[in-house]
């Protein structure tokens, strides 16, 4: 039996292909800056994903 492995995920390389600071993923992750549509169809394409607090 194959097992699939998670893509290995490197967080900077993740922004840099974004194109965004570290500054500017942080305004994002937190709603200060909106993110686009084409944004977050390639956030969810790196794997990306946002880390809810309670």
């Amino acid at each position: 039996m194959r097992y699939r492995t998670a893509p290995q995920r490197n967080g900077a390389a993740s922004l840099e292909k974004l194109g965004w600071s570290r500054l500017l993923f942080l305004r994002k992750a937190t709603g200060r800056d909106p993110i686009t549509q084409e944004e977050a169809a390639e956030v969810d394409r790196l794997g990306i994903r946002w880390l809810t607090l309670g």
